[in-house]
């Protein structure tokens, strides 16, 4: 009897070794050819310092191609772009990507997780009160060009896995990468934009560092600079020249657009009007309402998240108050106020665990209603 005992539970291990190799490895994943999170890239791609193309005819290394393939039978069923923000190195882009990727699993919604890293490093230095507005501006013209090259991964997904949806989860700075990205797709014709299901299922920013009024369906000119902010000397007058309304594309790319609304971030209540001549962030204030700025039925402002945004100063876990939280002796520690927070915190004792999940719980409740 012992035998037969130890010889079922033998047999019952095999069966269930088996079916979790399918649940692992089916045709629905792609955790048979890599492991979440996934990375593409277009690092040292730009002047840094400048911000101009250091290479011609660029695309993102690895493009999708290369990991997901339709006659492989590895396509999933959907898959989440996530792009990073300003002044992030690759180590720090990777560690963000994973955190977004650990959130989501704490919250049993497996997705392949593709972290689209790009070169927002450039000079940056702070003392209590300030940034670097000319490494700013430089990573502002450095994400618009990444637009591009971001819709050029998605075609290529798309091409080789037509059925999969795309989310696309963005942070910061990289709204602007997003923005960029979904006014190309809207403006180069092919099969996916003229198809009646539209190519990106679902968009979130998440703290976007762009201004409120860049989502309006309507030319923005004369949007920019606006009283006083130009008048102070400490502050910058935007020349980029870069900034558009992204309202149509909204509406021609994208399913459902998403902006999640946190009016207690400190980095975009206290550093982004100064650096945009008085323009306020889309992702503290919403869409701008003072000039009644008309947006896409498909765009939605989210707001009430501060609570989702802990009171804490250390959302990646390295042992250091996040940025735009600390000024001299005085560190701001409220609901809302961390612009790192969006993609979850760790686990200060347990490696590779979220001890909370951000905004990401709201994430997957608007995928999962549309």
């Amino acid at each position: 009897m012992r035998f037969l005992f130890h010889q079922d539970f033998v047999i019952m291990l095999i069966i269930t070794s088996i079916i979790s190799y399918f649940i692992l490895f089916s045709s629905n994943s792609v955790y048979g050819q890599a492991i979440s999170p996934l990375y593409t890239s277009t690092r040292n791609f730009f002047d840094t310092n400048t911000g101009t193309i250091l290479h011609s005819g660029l695309s993102p290394d690895p493009l999708a191609s290369s990991i997901f393939n339709q006659e492989s039978n590895n396509c999933p069923n959907e898959i989440a772009i996530y792009v990073h923000g300003v002044w992030a190195s690759e180590g720090n882009a990777k560690e963000q990507t994973e955190r977004v990727s650990l959130s989501l699993d704490s919250l049993n919604y497996t997705i392949p997780v593709i972290g689209y890293t790009w070169d927002s490093d450039t000079s940056f230095s702070i003392d209590d009160t300030s940034i670097s507005q000319e490494g700013w501006s430089v990573a502002k013209i450095i994400a618009n060009k990444n637009g591009p090259l971001l819709a050029k991964y998605i075609i290529d997904f798309k091409d080789n896995c037509p059925n999969s949806d795309i989310r696309i989860i963005a942070h910061s700075l990289g709204s602007r990468v997003v923005l960029s990205s979904l006014e190309y797709l809207s403006t180069h014709q092919n099969a996916f934009i003229n198809q009646s299901s539209k190519i990106i299922k679902s968009v979130h920013l998440m703290g976007a560092a762009v201004d409120n009024e860049e989502v309006s369906l309507n030319s923005i000119a004369g949007f920019n600079n606006p009283f006083p902010w130009f008048a102070i000397s400490s502050c910058t007058i935007d020349t980029s020249g870069i900034k558009f309304a992204y309202g149509n594309a909204i509406q021609k790319v994208a399913e459902e657009f998403y902006n999640l609304v946190n009016s207690d971030d400190n980095v975009l209540q206290l550093f982004y009007p100064c650096a945009e001549g008085g323009n306020y962030a889309l992702g503290q204030s919403g869409k701008d309402i003072i000039f009644s700025v008309q947006t896409p039925t498909n765009y939605h402002d989210i707001e009430g998240i501060e609570e989702e945004i802990k009171p804490n100063l250390d959302a990646n876990a390295d042992g250091e108050a996040d940025f735009g939280l600390c000024y001299s002796a005085v560190c701001d520690q409220g609901q809302g106020d961390n612009h790192a927070g969006y993609m979850g915190y760790r686990d200060l004792l347990k490696e590779n665990t979220i001890d909370d999940d951000g905004v990401m719980n709201l994430v997957i409740d608007h995928w999962l209603s549309k």
